[in-house]
């Protein structure tokens, strides 16, 4: 009887603690004041109720009696008032720990708020300086325009121009890592406001050289037909804005925003577009020769009669894409995804295919004259032969070598590749 007397208070002791232990981290990981309270109670119940149980147990298995002399008869009662008091003040300490430890974390991010509206405040008052400075300057390059009509602007002005843009720099703009909320609107009415002056062609080509605009907000901007070629626009928005015809020859547009840009008839000769987003975008009889598209986002864009000559599309996404009737010579495709692209009657004569998927691809009458295939996966285990079903012009390179093999990464897949020797 003893013995299971012992085993049970052994392990009624090691429960108590535990509950003690949770019982008083309990405000720490709970918000609700009142639900903290009724957990405490019940605990400090089940608590008290357990102490007990385990003193008579002690006071029995000592042979002590409730009839023996006063000072043992009250010593259980000193225990229970003693337990007592300990739950209350610790109860008490855990709480006012608690509480100050959540006024501290409150005051902490009310402090950060106060330091983040302070700044927008303070940004907010030095751009509404800026803007004024903005509409002076261009006052002063109106009045030397009227002044010398068709002749150059002065280089003061230029440098002044320059130094504006560089002023009106979105704070938390980073190369290829941006976000549209801070992207500076400042930036870009500068650049539309000098589009649209009548600048001679040396004055602005001198500013689109010395003035960077990376960073403007142009978003359903209407810059249609405008001589923007050099210009810097790094990780811009231009979200659905009207670009038809815009000159963007030679210009620097890593990493912009073109989603849904009308884009029909543009120049984008020679520029660079790495990582830009161009989904939705409308590119119909664009110029692309030269350009580089790099891991550029093409997803469902329209690219009809667009001349891509020459241009690097190395591991874009062009899935959903229409290129119907494009120009692709010579194009770099090397790793592209043309899942379910429509390249009917495209010539892709010389093209680079190389690591690129064609699953679905549609390819009627398009041009494969020496077109380059090496690992490129295809769906259709048959792909070979229906390119005479498609009515393909020309044949490509090493057309009587090539071989289609199981992609071991992708049982849906097949990999068009050169023979080996």
């Amino acid at each position: 009887m003893q013995i299971a007397e012992n085993k049970k208070s052994r392990t009624l002791l090691p429960l108590l603690v535990s509950m003690m232990l949770a019982y008083l981290a309990l405000p720490f990981f709970c918000t609700s004041t009142l639900l903290i309270l009724l957990i405490y109670a019940l605990m400090a119940i089940l608590a008290f109720v357990m102490y007990q149980r385990h003193s008579r147990l002690h006071l029995h298995r000592e042979g002590e009696k409730i009839s023996g002399p006063r000072t043992e008869r009250l010593l259980p009662t000193y225990r229970t008032y003693a337990f007592i008091i300990f739950i209350f003040w610790s109860t008490l300490g855990s709480l006012i720990l608690s509480q100050q430890l959540k006024i501290q974390k409150e005051q902490g991010s009310l402090r950060v708020m106060e330091s983040d509206f302070q700044k927008r405040t303070s940004e907010s008052i030095r751009k509404n300086g800026l803007m004024t400075q903005m509409a002076q300057l261009m006052d002063q390059l109106d009045e030397e325009i009227r002044a010398n009509p068709g002749q150059e602007i002065s280089d003061e002005l230029i440098q002044r121009i320059s130094r504006l843009s560089y002023a009106f720099h979105p704070q938390g703009y980073q190369y290829l890592d941006t976000d549209p909320e801070d992207s500076s609107r400042e930036r870009g009415l500068l650049l539309i406001a000098l589009a649209k002056m009548p600048l001679n062609d040396q004055s602005f080509a001198k500013i689109k050289a010395t003035t960077d605009f990376s960073g403007a907000n142009l978003q359903r901007a209407d810059l249609h037909g405008l001589n923007l070629s050099g210009v810097k626009l790094i990780c811009a928005n231009l979200r659905d804005a009207n670009l038809a015809g815009t000159n963007f020859s030679y210009a620097d547009l890593k990493g912009v925003d073109l989603w849904g840009a009308k884009m029909d008839s543009t120049d984008l000769s020679f520029a660079f577009l790495n990582r830009s987003d161009m989904q939705w975008a409308e590119l119909n009889n664009a110029q692309l020769t030269w350009t580089t598209l790099k891991q550029c986002d093409l997803r469902s864009a329209k690219l009809r009669k667009s001349d891509l000559t020459n241009a690097i599309l190395d591991i874009a996404d062009l899935r959903g894409a229409t290129l119907k009737s494009a120009t692709m010579k010579c194009t770099s495709l090397v790793g592209a995804n043309l899942d379910e692209t429509i390249l009917d009657s495209v010539n892709l004569e010389q093209a680079d295919l190389r690591l690129a998927s064609l699953g679905d691809v549609s390819l009627k009458e398009a041009n494969l004259d020496e077109v380059i295939l090496g690992k490129t996966k295809v769906r259709e285990s048959d792909w070979l032969q229906q390119l005479q079903v498609w009515n393909i012009r020309g044949r490509p390179a090493l057309f009587t070598e090539l071989e289609m093999t199981a992609d071991k990464s992708d049982k849906n897949h097949y990999l068009i590749s050169v023979k080996r020797r």
